[in-house]
Order: structure tokens, then sequence, then C-alpha cells
């Protein structure tokens, strides 16, 4: 078996003022307006907040449910 490679130093961080790489969730928002999507239903959780985040600087609106088929109705009856 050969060894494992060595650790290498972890990448610095940008300075001040340089922008950072897009976001997974940057990505989606991104998506989501090229589609002129105005609202989304979601049920909330750890999982998508990265995606709420990005949400923050669009003028997507974002409705919050407590039950998933709630968001699902809720998306039905605004698409009619």
């Amino acid at each position: 078996m050969s060894p494992a490679p060595a650790p290498t130093a972890a990448a610095p961080l940008p300075a001040a003022g340089q922008d950072l790489a897009p976001r997974g969730a940057d990505l989606v928002v991104r998506a989501l307006e090229a589609h002129g999507v105005k609202r989304i239903f979601s049920l909330s959780g750890n999982h998508i907040m990265p995606i709420y985040d990005a949400l923050l600087e669009t003028d997507i609106a974002l409705v919050h449910v407590r039950q998933e088929a709630a968001a699902v109705h809720m998306a039905d009856a605004h698409a009619r």
C-alpha cells in the first residue's frame, strides 16, 4: 500500500475587495431569476439556508411553510 499524500497548505483567503466565486446557491437563484420566478414556497431547514441567503439580494419572494403539503397546495393555487 502506498503512503497517503502529504497534506497541502490551504488556499489563501481572497484579499479585501476581491470577489469570491459564486456558491451553488447563487447559481440556483440566478437560474430561478432567468426563468422569471417571482415567488417560491418552501419548507425551511438548515439544508436550504444558503439559497435563502442568496434570495436576499433578489426580488424573489419567499413564502415559508411548516408542512410540505402546504407548500405544494400554495404553489399550485398561486400558479392558477
